[in-house]
């Protein structure tokens, strides 16, 4: 059962598009900076104990992790998050923030829970996660067209709905 955890946020994630849409469109891709916000302050309770209020508080940030890609997608679909600049940017953001969180934040570099680490950042998602997906979307957007243009052939289709059969 432990790893169909995903389905469970999936569901809330899902039941709360249409606050997702009804944020993007009035705020754009920066509509996910809510739930950011809500990961630092959970991280800040967590990791450092911050203001005294209980730990079990950070599990807020299972639902809020997931959201700040969630709502960065929405926002790429709505016509966000577009040209190699935004790209660019999100792939130097995320980095650096991974990489400072990492350093100076003594956050573990496992994103997984690992033997001898003492936490995870995926129970319940930290700061980690939204800087490495910020990064990954980078990606994706710096890849995007040449993948449309190599799915346009037939051929090339044919071999990754094959291999998606198996997946």
């Amino acid at each position: 059962i432990s790893p169909l955890w995903f389905i469970a946020v999936y569901l809330v994630l899902t039941a709360l598009t249409p606050y997702v849409l009804a944020g993007v469109e009035r705020w754009g891709a920066a509509a996910a900076l809510l739930p950011l916000l809500a990961v630092v302050i959970t991280d800040l309770i967590r990791i450092h104990g911050w203001l005294g209020v209980p730990e079990a508080v950070s599990w807020v940030s299972l639902v809020a992790g997931w959201l700040v890609p969630y709502q960065l997608g929405v926002a790429w679909e709505r016509g966000g998050l577009r040209g190699l600049g935004t790209a660019w940017s999100m792939i130097a953001l995320g980095a650096s923030g991974y990489a400072l969180l990492v350093v100076v934040g003594n956050y573990p570099a496992s994103m997984v829970g690992v033997t001898g680490a003492d936490r995870s950042n995926l129970a319940p998602p930290s700061l980690l996660v939204p800087a490495l997906a910020a990064v990954q979307i980078g990606v994706g957007l710096t890849v995007l067209d040449r993948l449309r243009k190599a799915m346009a052939r037939p051929s090339t289709w044919a071999i990754v709905a094959m291999l998606t059969r198996f997946a």
